[in-house]
């Protein structure tokens, strides 16, 4: 029989980032815990009614590019083995219902990377964002889907990908990364093409 995990549409992976969940009537910051393609589990000190429309704000690190999007509460769990007394920590599921196209890639990129962190931590540099003539670029490395083994860096401005390059090592896409900054630097008011 296979487990809940092999069942699920979505494998889920454990989340950091911050979130913000909006209702009708007000703003949460949420303690994040499992993310995936179709959605998330946060945990609030509020509980939010079940099947309502929320606004979401995933921002997986302070400079990476934010994802935002549309939401429906799917399920809410009062945490009483948590605290007693009000106000009681909620666990909330919350399914992704309007994603654009840019929003998607970016939260496939974001669990992507959580998962190969997840599978082999000690194998992945880490590509901080940074900001260049004002253009705030946020690195992305993935391998698992290319069958070669390739690196792919991609790099994103904001929702949209600015540049994609597959390289046969990680060393080799660490210098693209290094060398991407260096041409962005040399010609300020010309946007790279994708590669």
């Amino acid at each position: 029989m296979p487990t809940l995990s092999e069942r699920r549409r979505f494998p889920r992976v454990a989340y950091a980032g911050t979130v913000e969940i909006r209702t009708r009537r007000c703003a949460y910051t949420a303690t994040p815990q499992t993310l995936s393609l179709g959605g998330l589990s946060v945990q609030l000190d509020e509980e939010l009614e079940l099947r309502s429309l929320v606004a979401i704000h995933l921002q997986p690190n302070p400079r990476a590019p934010a994802i935002v999007c549309q939401g429906r509460v799917n399920w809410v769990t009062a945490r009483m083995d948590l605290r007693h007394t009000p106000p009681i920590p909620h666990d909330v599921g919350i399914e992704f219902l309007s994603l654009s196209a840019g929003a998607r890639r970016l939260l496939r990129l974001c669990v992507d990377e959580l998962r190969n962190q997840e599978a082999a931590p000690a194998y992945r540099p880490h590509l901080k964002p940074t900001t260049i003539h004002g253009r705030q670029l946020a690195p992305f490395l993935r391998t698992d889907t290319h069958p070669s083994g390739d690196w792919e860096l991609l790099v994103y401005e904001g929702e949209h990908c600015c540049y994609e390059h597959r390289f046969p090592t990680v060393e080799q896409a660490t210098r693209g990364w290094r060398t991407f900054q260096d041409e962005i630097t040399k010609a300020p008011h010309t946007t790279a093409a994708v590669r």
